[in-house]
């Protein structure tokens, strides 16, 4: 595997210094660049086309889920990780519909960040160790009590 190129897009300095500061420790990670709102991100993205976007949620000019159906549109094949503060599943579930791949928290350990950009750069998915049960929960909940295990529907019998 080589370098990780990243992109941060967060629309506070501070988040994105701290961002960076981290990923740069990493040796196989090099951010190419920072944002401070989607639609910046967007044409940054355009022009430098890294690796990886990490894009926060809730920016001004242009939110973080309007981004990624604009980057899935003109950059099918990023890889985008979003980094919010929305602890609702809903709002992983939208973002993993417009087609994120990965969701973390904001107070998740800096090692769900890291992994989840490992995991989108390998084109897996990723949710952070807090999101993980929500998610699962409310895609059980939705599929009227089925569960999908390697395949197979299962009923739930109560």
């Amino acid at each position: 595997m080589g370098t990780i190129s990243v992109l941060i897009v967060d629309d506070h300095e501070m988040v994105r210094a701290g961002l960076k500061r981290l990923l740069e420790t990493e040796p196989d990670i090099h951010v190419v660049g920072e944002a401070g709102d989607g639609a910046e991100g967007l044409e940054l993205c355009k022009s430098l086309q890294p690796d990886v976007v990490v894009l926060d949620v809730a920016m001004p000019k242009m939110g973080g889920l309007e981004a990624i159906g604009m980057l899935r549109q003109s950059l099918p094949e990023m890889k985008i990780v979003i980094l919010s503060m929305f602890s609702k599943e809903s709002f992983a579930h939208e973002a993993l519909r417009a087609g994120a791949n990965a969701y973390i928290l904001k107070g998740a350990p800096s090692d769900d960040l890291l992994e989840a950009i490992h995991a989108a750069y390998e084109g897996r998915y990723y949710f952070s160790k807090q999101m993980h049960a929500a998610v699962i929960s409310s895609y059980v909940h939705r599929r009227g009590g089925e569960e999908t295990t390697a395949g197979f529907h299962l009923k739930k019998k109560f």
